[in-house]
């Protein structure tokens, strides 16, 4: 109510607004009726489901959610599903100069030569 006039909140706490005030607050506050079942679905869509992504590829929960409206800003439901790959990518580029890593990003796998092999013998 901070930015509703002093004079409107006063008027709407009268007893004879009593309709009046609960219109208000039910068009501008959500109604009490919540199910459990609404309840877990948000926990999950809203904290678990970040987190865990999160946790996965190095964002913040709150990066992805920037990555996942701008990627529907700039390219609808397409960008919504490229966002938080591209945001990681973004993310474990600027990590990589950050720690000093340049140049060598070669596999560390490495093959045995053949010593009887004359490759190497010109």
């Amino acid at each position: 109510f901070d930015m509703v006039p002093k004079a409107a909140v006063a008027s709407l706490m009268k007893p004879e607004n009593k309709d009046m005030l609960a219109g208000v607050l039910t068009y501008h506050v959500v109604s009490g009726k919540v199910s459990a079942a609404d309840l877990m679905q948000q926990i999950k869509d809203n904290l678990l489901a970040p987190k865990l992504l999160g946790d996965f590829i190095g964002l913040n929960p709150i990066w992805i959610f920037v990555a996942i409206l701008m990627g529907f800003e700039i390219a609808g439901l397409l960008g919504t599903l490229v966002a938080v790959p591209i945001a990681g990518t973004i993310k474990g580029t600027f990590d990589a100069i950050k720690n000093g890593k340049t140049g060598n990003f070669v596999s560390v796998v490495t093959v045995a030569q053949d010593p009887s092999s004359d490759y190497d013998s010109n």
